[in-house]
């Protein structure tokens, strides 16, 4: 165990405002850019998804990566169909079609983190 005897806090990183992009489906995008110096090659979220909703089909320029916190659903990437549940670590490459349906009984609690090359 350890012991704190320097008392330092935990750098611990703000998210900004949360946006609502679809019903059911929360987004909160962590501040990295004004939390680290020099600010990272990537970016990170936290998105939830309720019951019985699902996020926008999207595809983009950027690689993804997603982890699954909590809850289970349906990932739909590049035309195939594929089971998603908590613990679950999925890679999007670019421009492939995703999307994320949470047909279980609890939200899904989604980590997203995105970079360009």
């Amino acid at each position: 165990m350890f012991e704190n005897t320097n008392l330092i806090e935990i750098p611990r990183l703000p998210f900004l405002p949360a946006k609502h992009l679809a019903p059911g489906l929360k987004v909160c995008e962590i501040n990295l850019a004004y939390s680290i110096s020099p600010s990272p090659s990537f970016q990170a979220s936290r998105f939830t998804v309720d019951p019985d909703c699902s996020s926008p089909p999207e595809q983009h320029e950027v690689h993804e990566m997603w982890f699954i916190s909590e809850g289970k659903g349906k990932l739909y990437y590049d035309n195939q169909e594929f089971q998603i549940e908590q613990n679950d670590f999925v890679y999007f490459q670019p421009n492939k079609l995703h999307q994320v349906i949470n047909d279980g009984s609890k939200m899904m609690v989604i980590f997203s983190i995105w970079w360009s090359y």
